[in-house]
């Protein structure tokens, strides 16, 4: 390109600059200058809903899972039920043939029939006494005898109720039928007839009632007081994020985690087609309503080297003050402001990359 047409270039652009110069706002200090070219708007609260998320683990809900563990050393005699049965409280699961039940079932009776003794022979001492026949002494120790047979079937009867063994099961010669401590469905069954099985073996069996889950979420302390029981929350699985559930908040922990900041909220879930299974991870996506909240467009954030700021009117409404706030994103485009602006001032919401400096 010769020179005489560099220079014819470089003259056009120069003029372009300044017409554009021109016609750009020059003086902050006149509200006229901009007004064309900012809008200005009151600060003022509004209904908000702030959302989180956190990462949450499904379990079994409290009392709705049951590892059926082996009451005493045993063998396997009969199972009852098979993998996926439902099955009710007391239901037998599988039955077992141990000496030590029976050692127990004998010094059950013993204790039974030694009562049922001290009684006859308390009532018998008792008419005597009255005809004149025993002493009050000899009657008295009767009595105490009395109270120590009793307290000691009555021990015999907690340990019986505590293995979940009802007195008809005592009469099968050392046999004990193990049964269900809850409703649910048999979710794991390792039990073959004729297997020996101590008390510190792994439960053969495990019922589980999953028709509702909680999912465990670890919620950061800045979020804890902005949810409440009953709060409504949706589930995504992890491992299919097209799959969501509706919950509600049952549990907000009172101790706080001082490593990780955090408090424990449970979340329950319908579970009606078993898509949530123990041991999943999901995201839990909270909502806290009822709030208000001074709430900006985002235009109206612009970004400083060291934090975002917003231009707010001086009072002589003449002027801009770049004013520092602390921000966090809301719907529809909105920015809810945590701190820097106050209820009643003027801010500029949109256009002020025109206020010069």
């Amino acid at each position: 390109m010769n020179i005489k047409l560099l220079s014819q270039a470089l003259l056009c652009a120069t003029m372009c600059l300044l017409i554009v110069a021109c016609n750009a706002p020059k003086n902050q200090d006149k509200e006229t200058d901009l007004s064309h070219y900012i809008t200005l708007d009151t600060v003022i609260e509004s209904p908000f809903e702030l959302t989180f998320a956190t990462a949450g683990t499904i379990r079994a809900e409290a009392g709705k899972l049951a590892e059926v563990a082996m009451p005493m050393d045993g063998r396997i005699s009969k199972s009852f039920v098979t993998l996926g049965d439902k099955v009710s409280k007391g239901t037998p699961l599988f039955s077992i043939s141990s000496p030590d039940f029976a050692e127990q079932c004998k010094q059950y009776f013993q204790a039974e029939a030694n009562c049922s003794l001290m009684e006859r022979d308390y009532a018998r001492k008792k008419k005597l006494h009255a005809d004149g026949v025993v002493s009050k002494r000899e009657l008295d120790e009767t009595e105490t005898n009395l109270e120590l047979a009793k307290r000691e079937f009555a021990q015999w009867q907690i340990t019986m109720e505590a293995l979940g063994i009802d007195r008809q099961n005592l009469k099968n010669g050392g046999i004990m039928a193990v049964c269900s401590p809850i409703s649910g469905e048999v979710v794991r069954m390792e039990v073959s007839t004729g297997q020996y099985v101590k008390t510190d073996s792994p439960a053969p069996v495990t019922i589980a009632n999953l028709d509702e889950v909680w999912v465990t979420a670890q919620l950061k302390e800045y979020y804890i007081n902005r949810i409440h029981e009953n709060d409504s929350v949706e589930v995504v699985l992890n491992a299919d994020d097209s799959y969501h559930v509706a919950g509600h908040v049952v549990y907000i922990g009172q101790l706080l985690n001082p490593e990780t900041r955090s408090a424990e909220v449970i979340v329950e879930c319908v579970n009606a087609d078993k898509r949530l299974k123990p041991g999943m991870f999901a995201h839990v996506h909270f909502t806290a309503r009822g709030q208000k909240a001074i709430q900006i467009p985002a235009t109206a954030v612009m970004q400083g080297e060291d934090s975002p700021f917003v231009y707010v009117v001086s009072g002589d409404g003449k002027s801009y003050e770049k004013r520092p706030v602390v921000v966090e994103s809301a719907d529809d485009g909105m920015m809810r402001v945590v701190s820097g602006l106050a209820i009643g001032e003027i801010y500029v919401a949109n256009g002020g990359l025109y206020i010069n400096e």
